[in-house]
């Protein structure tokens, strides 16, 4: 049994999960995107003094797997080098010294999650976030949210290939977000509530595939899938005009439309579906899939309390790991950012 820690913590991070409200793997070729941050999961990690401070080994504790093992350990190919890269990467760009574990040696780092893996929340993104923030914590450095943003894509696109850019900018920022890759990232001003219900499928699937996946097809047929990709951008577009009006309740329809073209393109799943089904069935205004596709979780637009709980009682027929109904309520985000 672990023995209580008896020192407060050198240095701490959170941050939060995310749900892309439309634009997924379009936005990999230049089609915005909008992405919400979702505080309800979230990925934390606290930095202590190590039981043996005159270490050079940093020793990693992750409780929500119940893993313990020291920096050391973790090679190239090791199933959590995501530390050591993330390390390396935020080690680079914050221009810290790299010697004795990245500076951190003779310190303990727990890391832990509630954020879902392999779900399109966002989870490798959060737990990069994280690690980033705490490291410059420690050194009392205060790196932008686009400081932060940049160090977790270069970590993203070790495991991605090509990754959106997304989940890093929606979640280092932690507020809703319109992006254009490599062009432009604006905080999105909310005109009024609208309420959200996330259902995971249980089914998990790989970013990098998906996303590798698409973009076999683009190259097999162009013309076809830039089609599809033109849709969706005025699908995005007309959903952040409504969103910005205070009309968030009736994007119900542009979210439909939104899922059928992630259908034509070949990153839905059955299970996705009939989420998607049940919830329109049970009232939903609109429903699709949200993140890499093939599994993971799909969003539902509701109009209120009520409704949100009869689409969870028929997704609760179908399948289901963890459902929860999410008050999106983003007045105060008002300040525009454009990088």
């Amino acid at each position: 049994m672990r023995k209580m820690r008896s020192s407060a913590a050198l240095a701490v991070a959170e941050a939060c999960g995310k749900v892309i409200l439309a634009g997924e793997h379009a936005v990999v070729y230049g089609v915005p995107a909008i992405a919400l941050p979702v505080w309800g999961k979230q990925a934390k990690a606290a930095l202590y003094e190590g039981e043996v401070s005159n270490s050079s080994d940093l020793k990693i504790t992750l409780p929500d797997l119940h893993e313990e093992f020291s920096l050391s350990e973790v090679k190239s190919g090791h199933r959590h080098a995501w530390i050591l890269e993330t390390l390396e990467v935020a080690a680079q760009y914050l221009k810290v010294p790299t010697e004795h574990s990245y500076g951190l040696g003779g310190k303990e780092l727990s890391v832990t999650s509630t954020i879902p893996v392999a779900a399109g929340l966002g989870s490798g993104a959060a737990v990069a976030t994280v690690l980033a923030r705490v490291y410059a914590n420690y050194f009392n450095l205060s790196p932008s949210p686009s400081e932060i943003s940049n160090i977790v894509y270069e970590v993203e696109k070790l495991h991605h290939g090509t990754p959106s850019g997304v989940d890093n900018t929606v979640i280092a920022h932690g507020q809703p977000v319109y992006f254009v890759r490599d062009v432009c990232t604006k905080v999105l001003k909310v005109g009024a509530p609208f309420s959200l219900v996330i259902a995971d499928t249980g089914v998990r699937s790989e970013t990098k595939i998906a996303v590798g996946d698409v973009r076999k097809c683009y190259e097999k047929d162009p013309a076809t899938y830039q089609g599809y990709f033109n849709e969706v951008r005025d699908i995005v577009d007309s959903i952040r005009d409504m969103i910005e009006k205070g009309q968030g309740n009736e994007i119900g329809p542009l979210m439909i439309d939104n899922q059928r073209l992630l259908e034509k393109i070949g990153v839905s799943s059955p299970e996705l579906e009939l989420f998607v089904e049940g919830a329109l069935e049970a009232g939903a205004s609109g429903a699709k899939l949200c993140g890499a596709g093939r599994g993971g979780n799909m969003a539902a637009l509701v109009k209120d309390e009520e409704t949100g709980e009869r689409v969870r009682s028929i997704v609760l027929t179908v399948m289901f790991e963890w459902i929860r109904l999410l008050r999106f309520n983003f007045l105060v985000f008002t300040i525009g950012l454009n990088v």
